[in-house]
This record gives structure tokens, sequence and C-alpha cells, in this order.
């Protein structure tokens, strides 16, 4: 029995084996299989998905530049709704109009008056073509040879009102100013991106601050924000040009751009293009506009640094008041910048500038809490940032300790910029209507280049503010709004319920931010209480303030 019994077992083993053996191999070359097709059916996919992308830029693009010429065109009254686009191969084979200024390349602007005015002027020609620059300095002898230029060119059917007024001229030269409106389209990211025109800046200027503004679809919000550059930059275009990124073709964000034409250098157009990917957690789709966002960022900055060459820039959103001197503050500060590897930013907004707590508008603070609303960001920590650049959420992520890397902003202590924006994406009407309708502009102009701002580098600043929290008289919460204690107190707390509660009391943001209070130095933030200066500390940082310790801003909670 026991014989049989161990026969049957080997069988049945040998059974099982046999099928393992048949069997595994061909499982292996059908999952082989599956996983080529699989592979094949993500590469195609990706192709077909890169081709529609680029067919949606292209498409874009065309949109952009026939738009452009209309309302260039249009501003100067000599086109009409009737004029219609059309292809550049039927336009003007024959007519030698295009000539070159006085047999020589001549000035830009010479001789785009004079060229574009002989088109004009010409009643045998149909046609008009028009420039997308005004930085083109050869010009071809026809029209059908003018496309191997750089710059994009719009051929229109000029209108009976054109031609009739080309008849009047007879064939003397119309003299047009040159164009003040131009723009750079620029592909979204990882998209092959298309020659674009670059303006000339001279990037070697002392102060030089150029502007970008971030904007989508609030036509009446960015004619606030550039009414406001206007006035306070409008004569300064050299020093402070200004630069616009749109999503997308929002027609009441075309006619603002077209009121300030003579304010923007250049746009940026972006088209978002969903790739699929998406943040663990955040993948459902009322979070897409999260992502449209960062994506525009990551666009615009690369458009500013890498297709403009520029060393700095100061970032706007359409939503964003500036004061009087917010630029000239930025200015005075891009020195420092530059040169001081401790500095993350320079920001324009103190996240605790309510009017209530806040008094000294030459005051210069630092902050480890990134505060955005009106920032400038400098080409070495964009090359740092733009090489990981987030999916979505970007301005937490800028908060993050991988992003900072010990580094701290520089702020004004009364704001420099002023958010009127109760309408967006992440607004909440409780959180504006208390923390952010109650923020002071400053509206007294402060001169900082005749100002010893050296104090506010590292370690000069960590060292200065410890000795005043030295000398300052410490009181308990109870006493926060007493008048008895001078001019200059201090407070602690101990963790972040307490920290919330002096924070309520004082009518300041009472929220963290990576385990930082918002808009605090060192776990440190300083604010005035019924005109008295009040600092709130953690304890642990206290007890190494008091034992003077050099390094008690790094201290990690």
């Amino acid at each position: 029995m026991c014989g049989e019994r161990r026969l049957r077992t080997f069988v049945s083993g040998f059974f099982v084996l046999w099928q393992v053996t048949f069997w595994l191999p061909c499982f292996l070359i059908f999952y082989k299989g599956e996983e080529t097709e699989m592979k094949t059916l993500r590469e195609n996919l990706v192709q077909t998905s890169k081709q529609l992308n680029i067919a949606m830029y292209e498409l874009d693009t065309a949109q952009q530049e026939r738009d452009l010429a209309l309302t260039v065109l249009k501003k100067y009254g000599i086109l009409r709704e009737r004029m219609i686009t059309i292809d550049k191969d039927l336009v003007c084979q024959e007519d030698e109009i295009f000539t070159r200024h006085g047999g020589k390349t001549g000035s830009s602007k010479e001789t785009l008056m004079s060229c574009q005015g002989k088109c004009l002027s010409n009643p045998a020609c149909g046609y008009v073509a028009y420039w997308a620059d005004n930085g083109c300095r050869h010009w071809a002898k026809t029209c059908t040879k003018i496309p191997s230029h750089n710059s994009p060119v719009l051929y229109m059917k000029k209108s009976p009102e054109l031609k009739k007024l080309a008849e009047s001229t007879g064939n003397q030269a119309m003299q047009l100013p040159p164009p003040t409106f131009s723009t750079n389209v620029i592909a979204p990211p990882n998209q092959p991106m298309k020659p674009v025109v670059r303006v000339k800046i001279d990037v070697m200027s002392p102060g030089l601050v150029p502007i970008v503004v971030i904007c989508f679809n609030r036509a009446n919000y960015l004619r606030r924000t550039l009414s406001s550059l206007k006035r306070y930059v409008g004569n300064l275009r050299t020093k402070y040009p200004v630069f616009v990124s749109r999503q997308g073709n929002h027609p009441g964000v075309g006619q603002v751009l077209e009121e300030f034409s003579d304010l923007v250098t250049a746009v940026n157009s972006y088209q978002y293009v969903d790739t699929g990917q998406r943040k663990k957690g955040f993948e459902a789709p009322t979070w897409t506009s999260y992502y449209k966002i960062s994506q525009h960022y990551a666009s615009a900055l690369r458009w500013i640094f890498d297709t403009q060459a520029l060393p700095r820039v100061v970032v706007l959103e359409d939503d964003l008041e500036i004061s009087p001197d917010a630029m000239a503050y930025f200015s005075a500060l891009s020195s420092i910048y530059d040169t001081d590897t401790t500095v993350f930013c320079v920001s324009g907004w103190n996240d605790n500038g309510m009017k209530t707590v806040v008094k000294d508008n030459t005051k210069l603070l630092r902050t480890d809490i990134f505060p955005g609303l009106g920032w400038m960001l400098n080409k070495r920590v964009y090359n740092e940032l733009i090489v990981k650049w987030p999916l979505a959420f970007w301005d937490d992520w800028m908060r993050e300790n991988s992003q900072r890397k010990g580094r701290s902003s520089i702020v004004p202590e009364v704001n420099r910029v002023y958010t009127f924006g109760d309408m967006g994406n992440s607004v909440d009407k409780g959180f504006w209507s208390r923390f952010l309708l109650p923020i002071k502009l400053n509206d007294q102009p402060v001169d900082f280049s005749k100002l010893d701002i050296k104090y506010i580098r590292m370690p000069a600043y960590a060292q200065t503010l410890a000795r005043e929290i030295r000398d300052a008289r410490e009181i308990s919460q109870a006493h926060i709004l007493s008048t008895m204690y001078g001019d200059t107190r201090a407070i602690k707390y101990a963790n972040e319920q307490q920290y919330r509660q002096i924070a309520n009391v004082m009518g300041i943001h009472p929220d963290f931010k990576n385990g930082d209070p918002r808009a605090s130095f060192g776990h440190v933030n300083i604010v005035y209480v019924n005109g008295m200066k009040t600092f709130v500390v953690d304890i642990k940082v206290w007890g190494r303030i008091m034992a003077r310790d050099s390094m008690w801003y790094k201290l990690q909670m």
C-alpha cells in the first residue's frame, strides 16, 4: 500500500510538473505579446496626442497673428471689418512694391514707414502686408519672397475705403508710425517652439526690472491692473518694460490688450494642453484649473528668462494694483537679491500687512513663507526651479523646504501691491474680506535708493532682530491689547493653538504653512498692536535667542 501511495504521489507530481512546463512558456509568450501590444498602443497614443497638441498650437498661433494685424491696422483707421485674410501665395506675385529704403538697408523705423507706405499707396495692388514686429531691417523685392523673413507676415485684402485712400494719395508713400503692439507666441511646455521675436532690451541697464502680468479671462481685472502700471511706470518703459502672458483667446482680454498697446511690450499666448498627468489625490476634474495655472506660470517664466533672456522679472496676476513706489522698491532690491544667496525672492506683499498692524513704510522684513502676489524672481533661482516645476499648486510648492533650501524672502512692512480680486479660482469670500481687503497699500512714495537697506542682508538682519527681542518687554496673552507695557513688547507661544489665539486677537493670519506661522521669519512675527511694536515668538526660539545662539533662526520644529 505504501508503495502504491508513493507511486500515485509521484505520478501526480510529474503531471503537475508537465503542466507547468508546457503552459508556462505559452503564458509568457502570450503575456509578452500583450505587453508589446500595450506598449505600441501607448506609444501611438502619445504620438497622436503630440500631433493634436501641435495642431491646436498652430491654430492658436494663426488666430493670434490675425488678431494682431487687425488690431494694429484698425488702430490706424485704414481697415474695416470687411477685411479678410487670404493665402500668401495669391498676393502681389508680380508687383515689386517692396523695395529697400533708398536702395540701402536703413533703420528699421525708416524702412518700415517707407515700405509699408509704398504698399498702402499703390493702387495697382489690392492687398496689404503687415509685419508683426517692427525690428525688420531687410526687405525683399516682392511679396512672395517676404515669408523668408523670420517675422510673421500677414496679407489682407484691401477694403474699398483703403483703395480710395491709396488712389487719393497718388504714388506718395503714406507715413505711418511704427507699431507699438507686438506679440510673441510660445508653445506650451514640452512642445516645439516656433521662432519668436526677442524684444530689444538692454539687459545690463542698472535697475532694470521687467514686469509680466499673468491673465486668463478676467478682462475688467486686467484693465485695472494695466491702468495701475500705466499710471506709475508708463513713462519708464525702458526700465520697467511690461509683458503680458495670456491663456486662451478671450475676446475681452484681447480688447484690453489693444487698449494698452502703448504700454505692453510683448504678449505671450499660452494654450493649456492636458497631458493626463495628475498629482495623487487630485485627479478629479474639479482640480483641472490648478494644473492650468501652474503650467501657465511655467510657460510665462520660460518666455521671460529663456526667450527674452531677461535677468529678473516681477510677476503680477491680473487682480493686482501697485503702489506709486512699487517698481522703485523692486529696483532698489534687485542688486541685493542678485548678490545675497540667502534671498529666495523679493515680494511686494506682506501677508500681515493689514492697516491695523503696520506702521513704518520704509521698513523691510524677511519671511520664511513664500508670499506670492507680486514677487520678483531672478535668473539664478529660476534655473533651480524650472527643471522641477510642479504639475499643479505651484505656490504651495514654492513654500516647501526642498525649494526654499533655508532661504527667506524680502517683503516690505507696508505692502507695495494690493489684490482687488474677490472673484477667482481659489478665492474664499470670508478669507478675502478678513485678510485681503484690510491690506494697506502704500500711498507715500519712498525712495529706497537713498536709504541704507543693508540691514536686510544676512546675518545682520537676524542679529538685529534677536537684539530687539531681548530688549523688548515680555507680556502675557492677557495684555496683548494693553498700552501699559512700553512701545516694544514680546509675547511667547508654545504651540499652534496658542499662536492662533494670539493671532486672532491681533487680527493677523492665524494659519501655518509647512510648520511656520504665515509671514514669519525663524518662527517670529513682527506686528504693531495699538501702535506698539510686538514680537510674537515661538517659546523654543525664545530660549535660543536669550542664550545668544547666533543661529537661532535655523531651528527646525
